[in-house]
């Protein structure tokens, strides 16, 4: 049974998104959207219900199946800290991978 499709985004938190766009619009030359989170279903579903972040999205045009880079940059901006523990949402660099799926409400036949 397949349940794993594709992976459908990949999202990275960054200082900067003005410069990580114009930098990542040259892997994934497509369309983009940019939209404030500041709280609500969004905020919650990544769960930090008080979030506020800048969030852009960057379609790979052409890519098959579909895919895309997603930028967020916090607001307020969190401290340069090499030290952050790893389940921190809000630190920069690599935030989550996501996945195309066949059903998320049925769990597989093991």
């Amino acid at each position: 049974m397949l349940v794993i499709r594709s992976p459908d985004h990949v999202t990275i938190a960054v200082a900067n998104a003005a410069r990580r766009r114009q930098f990542f619009e040259l892997l994934a030359s497509g369309s983009s959207n940019v939209a404030m989170i500041d709280g609500g279903p969004p905020a919650r579903y990544m769960g930090m219900p008080n979030m506020k972040a800048q969030h852009i999205t960057l379609v790979l045009e052409g890519a098959e199946p579909h895919f895309e880079i997603q930028l967020l940059e916090f607001d307020p901006k969190p401290p340069d800290d090499p030290g952050e523990h790893p389940t921190n949402l809000r630190r920069r660099g690599y935030n989550h991978l996501a996945f195309r799926v066949d059903d998320i409400g049925r769990p597989p036949a093991i």
